[in-house]
């Protein structure tokens, strides 16, 4: 239930956040990293103190915490509420005021085209012959009810043929580019990888090297310290490296970060606490890169759709990952497990680099044949 709910409700918080930040005057959809930096340091909060009350209560503690977290959940939702009715109110007056001047202003002109041509305009309702709905209704209130029955299917029908029709183009401005189609699948493949971390590293470090739940609340620590940061800057690196490069730090973040925990002996399990930073700036840079190509590609107005969609097909990459990340675990080990995954990552990371590498061919090849055929016309005329 969790996990269906997740992945109904974080894309579109993240479609609702970045609406957000470009109705702000000061803001853009590339300081998304600095709101959710929030986020990362209310996990880490949450960790630290989690992993030591585990150790000495057991998980009877959880007992405690969850309705802790529940109301705090609860309290949050509905400051969100009465700030979003508050915030739509405004809206939607400033919308019917806007909506009735055009209305004046059309109304006006079409009078005055009706004045001189003779002429209806298209869209004026006649009623001839209105139907017959009863004695107690007037031949002008049978004319409006028939109009609006008649316009309600009309526009039901243009309603669901527009959504239809967007959600194609979605999906074809995804896929507008090699670079794109490459990005896309690294981050399938990436979040592959990820799913088996997140979900099964603990057991490797308690199992498999002897470490403690106090231990696992420190990783978290140290991940979200490198996270922080990196939410932070998010738009200032974006600007500087681009979507592209910020992707690639991540992949080879993590390749680096599972390969190493298969090296760290038992006897030194406080090692892992070296690898950590690298899970930080893996999710920090693939989820500020993933947020801002769904920007960048979705039209205005449908950010949220333009990362629920994203989040659907790598969702899907999670939930492959992890049904086959605990097959390989209980066949061939943890050591085989993180192994592979390191491949499957590198192996989408390459990928990723030759279509970057053909589109810029590509746009280069563009850019020669244009000149040619400037120069062409120079000499013709």
């Amino acid at each position: 239930l969790f996990a269906i709910f997740a992945s109904i409700i974080f894309p579109i918080l993240d479609g609702v956040t970045l609406s957000y930040l470009q109705l702000k005057s000061e803001g853009n959809p590339s300081s998304y990293g600095q709101e959710r930096l929030f986020g990362a340091i209310s996990w880490a909060i949450a960790s630290i103190l989690i992993g030591p009350a585990i150790d000495i209560l057991g998980f009877k503690v959880f007992f405690w915490t969850a309705p802790v977290a529940a109301v705090l959940c609860l309290i949050t939702f509905v400051k969100y509420m009465i700030f979003m009715i508050t915030y739509n109110g405004h809206t939607t007056k400033q919308g019917h005021k806007q909506i009735k001047d055009e209305e004046e202003e059309v109304g006006a002109d079409e009078i005055e085209m009706t004045a001189s041509s003779g002429v209806q305009p298209e869209h004026a309702i006649s009623c001839e012959s209105p139907p017959n709905y009863g004695d107690d209704q007037s031949s002008e209130e049978q004319c409006v009810a028939a109009t609006e029955n008649d316009l309600e299917t009309e526009i039901h029908s243009e309603t669901t043929t527009q959504h239809m029709h967007q959600t194609v183009l979605l999906l074809k401005s995804m896929l507008v580019s090699y670079t794109a189609i490459g990005f896309i699948l690294c981050s399938f493949l990436l979040t592959m990888g990820m799913s088996v971390v997140e979900n099964l590293i603990f057991l490797f470090f308690e199992q498999g090297l002897g470490g403690s739940n106090t231990l696992c609340g420190l990783t978290v620590l140290v991940t979200v310290v490198f996270e922080i940061p990196i939410f932070h800057f998010a738009p200032r690196l974006l600007e500087h490296f681009g979507l592209e490069i910020l992707q690639q730090i991540a992949c080879l973040a993590y390749v680096t970060r599972v390969v190493g925990y298969t090296f760290v002996p038992k006897t030194h399990v406080a090692f892992i606490l070296l690898f950590e930073p690298l899970h930080g700036v893996t999710y920090a840079c693939s989820k500020t890169s993933t947020v801002e190509f769904a920007a960048k590609v979705s039209p205005k107005g449908y950010e949220a759709s333009g990362q629920g969609i994203l989040s659907l097909i790598i969702g899907i990459g999670s939930v492959i990952g992890l049904s086959l990340g605990g097959w390989v675990e209980d066949k061939f080990g943890p050591v085989t497990l993180y192994r592979s995954y390191a491949a499957i990552v590198t192996a989408g990371l390459i990928i990723f680099c030759i279509t970057i590498v053909s589109d810029k061919k590509r746009i280069k090849r563009y850019q020669n044949l244009k000149k040619k055929q400037s120069d062409l016309h120079s000499e013709h005329e």
